[in-house]
């Protein structure tokens, strides 16, 4: 019995059927996102992460699945304003 197919395998090594494959920018995005809304009281560091959250979001956009990525951009933008307001609020008891 000959194999009229001899490069054909009916296994198809590789990655299994239900394997997703994650974007590294968007999950990093969602992560600072959430650590900028959490840290809100050090303003420094609120607006840090949330501006380098936001970077990687729309960095990590671009992948097939841009859910998590457009969550990131989302958590960032409100972490980014909440930081910008308790900066505003922390000049405004200086004065």
């Amino acid at each position: 019995m000959s194999n009229r197919y001899p490069y054909y395998n009916p296994y198809r090594p590789g990655k299994p059927r239900g394997y997703r494959q994650w974007n590294g920018h968007a999950l990093a995005s969602m992560i600072l996102g959430l650590c900028s809304i959490v840290f809100w009281w050090t303003w420094l560091l609120s607006i840090a992460c949330g501006a380098i959250g936001l970077l990687l979001g729309f960095k990590g956009i671009d992948s097939q699945r841009p859910g998590m990525a457009r969550a990131g951009i989302l958590t960032s933008l409100v972490g980014l304003g909440i930081g910008a307001v308790t900066l505003l609020l922390k000049v405004i008891s200086w004065l």
